[in-house]
């Protein structure tokens, strides 16, 4: 083998070593790639919010969606993020609202709500604790059950820690049977 042959595939092994910046940028890119794919994908088999409209809130206007009608206590959803969607929710949570409730949002900035104007103010957490205020208010939701996921269960312990929320209010944590 050449000298020149030997530094060629020298070189492409290298560039294909996890150290290398062109492996890490071709990860990097397969990885967004892949994720985005996901969420296109999960998120086109449900319907999108809003089904039920807007509710205002510091910042904008956050689009929300109910779904089941049942006597039970309303369920509050408060999905991952920031920059999540709730719009995965409704196929995951139909047998639950068949006895209750079940109230999604997307958080401002997120999927079919309003864009955030300014950050420094708009991206903070007791900006996001001010949304399940209002909705609360705004749907009379006087007892609820609050469950948050990922970046949403940070907002919803947030709330339950700062909110004057007068009772009514019982936080919902579960974990997979795996």
């Amino acid at each position: 083998m050449t000298t020149v042959m030997a530094s060629r595939v020298k070189h492409m092994y290298v560039r294909q070593t996890k150290g290398h910046p062109m492996y890490l940028r071709r990860t990097l890119r397969a990885g967004l790639f892949l994720v985005g794919t996901c969420v296109l994908v999960s998120c086109a088999s449900s319907a999108p919010l809003p089904d039920d409209g807007f509710v205002n809130v510091p910042g904008g206007r956050v689009a929300i969606r109910v779904i089941g009608q049942g006597d039970g206590i309303p369920l509050l959803i408060i999905h991952g993020g920031p920059g999540g969607s709730s719009c995965t929710y409704p196929a995951t949570l139909a047998g639950v609202a068949k006895a209750r409730p079940v109230v999604m949002y997307d958080q401002l900035g997120s999927g079919h709500s309003d864009r955030m104007a300014d950050l420094k103010r708009d991206a903070v957490l007791s900006r996001f604790v001010s949304e399940v205020a209002a909705i609360r208010a705004e749907l009379a939701l006087h007892k609820v059950h609050l469950v948050g996921h990922s970046w949403g269960a940070a907002v919803a312990l947030e709330y339950l820690l700062t909110s004057d929320a007068k009772g009514g209010v019982d936080p919902v944590s579960w974990t997979p049977d795996h």
